[in-house]
């Protein structure tokens, strides 16, 4: 329905336009008659001074102007009829009368506009108004190109999406049977040949993926520690995972190496330093994740925030509770989780006051950190 509009819109426009540029024409040819018209009226109705260049009435002889005589029109001396030429060189002729020609339209001339078949003036809009129709008119095309393009290249893809499911359950289907030893069509509804298998085909299976070799630790504790923090600095993934596992299970010893790299250049390696500090929970580390608090990168302060949960210390919970007051209201939401974890009485005083925070997920935090804490009471 919506494309039928758009066709008898786009027509109408173009029936429009035709009739602009007819109108057009022909009103052009008219206004050309009516100029023409003027000036025979003119030529008829008035004589020019040869003098001074005035016109004047037709039938004046004098100028008005510079007072001279005015030469009178002339008619042409219409020729003698055959039977009246004279038979004798004695015969007298006789020249005929000059015919005054009468005022208005040349004799013989019915006017040009009336043979005109278009006489009367076609109306056109102004120009004011026909440039609101066609910026109207082009916009209106534009607006329904744009939004008919979204909806094919989303028809489109929905075709698609749709192809690959029905070919991803063929494919399905035909392993099935293939499996089974039973005959399963190629498409749904057609007379195409079914595929069989034999039942002594094997059933392909997945292969798994690979998961990364144990890491291998050989030398002393310390020697350890250094392999393990060259492998978490190298950035590969499994790797980094595997190493920090294994600093965590040693303690104390390699929490006091991971201090050392908190405020790292690198933000992958920074995290898994965090993370670490934070699951050891060694309170002689506390002081480098406080250091951690002034790193430029924020995702490195929310981390640092959320880290100190673990840390049971009065300092702590008042570089927490100094963290409410942050400018980024995610290090004010990492702060409230965190003195939550501590459960210090003294910490509900300042609850109760972000629970005016300017950011209303802030405020939700707050509220739930309090009946959390009630309930625990």
């Amino acid at each position: 329905m919506a494309g039928v509009i758009f066709y008898i819109y786009v027509f109408a426009g173009i029936l429009f336009f035709l009739y602009l540029f007819v109108a057009h024409q022909i009103n052009k040819k008219r206004d050309r008659l009516i100029s023409e018209m003027q000036a025979d009226y003119t030529r008829q109705k008035f004589l020019k001074c040869p003098h001074c260049g005035v016109l004047n009435a037709k039938g004046a002889t004098v100028c008005q102007y510079c007072n001279e005589e005015l030469p009178r029109p002339v008619a042409p001396i219409a020729p003698l009829p055959p039977q009246m030429e004279p038979e004798s060189p004695q015969a007298v002729v006789q020249a005929p009368k000059p015919v005054i020609q009468p005022s208005g339209a040349p004799q013989g001339q019915k006017g040009l506009l009336n043979k005109f078949p278009y006489k009367y003036i076609w109306p056109t809009p102004k120009s004011s108004f026909l440039i609101t129709i066609i910026t109207v008119y082009v916009l209106v095309l534009l607006l329904y190109g744009f939004f008919a393009g979204i909806y094919m290249l989303g028809k489109k893809g929905v075709e698609e999406l749709n192809q690959a499911r029905s070919q991803s359950a063929r494919r399905i289907a035909r392993r099935e049977a293939a499996s089974s030893g039973m005959t399963v069509p190629s498409s749904a509804g057609s007379q195409a040949p079914s595929v069989s298998a034999p039942p002594s085909l094997p059933v392909r299976t997945l292969t798994p993926i690979p998961s990364p070799s144990p890491l291998v630790l050989t030398g002393s504790k310390d020697e350890q520690i250094t392999h393990l923090m060259l492998i978490l600095e190298s950035g590969n993934w499994n790797r980094t995972i595997q190493a920090r596992h294994a600093l965590i299970q040693m303690g104390k010893s390699a929490a006091i190496a991971l201090a050392k790299e908190v405020n790292h250049p690198d933000e992958m390696m920074r995290t898994h330093v965090i993370t670490a500090l934070s699951e050891i929970a060694e309170p002689s580390t506390a002081s480098a994740l406080v250091s951690a608090l002034s790193n430029q990168d924020i995702v490195t302060v929310i981390q640092a925030v959320w880290a100190l949960r673990n840390f049971k210390d009065e300092e702590v919970v008042n570089v927490l509770r100094n963290q409410l007051r942050h400018k980024d209201w995610r290090v004010r939401m990492a702060a409230i989780g965190s003195l939550e974890k501590q459960s210090n009485p003294s910490i509900v005083a300042a609850l109760v006051e972000m629970q005016n925070d300017p950011n209303s997920r802030v405020q939700d935090a707050a509220k739930n950190a309090l009946q959390r804490l009630q309930k625990k009471e």
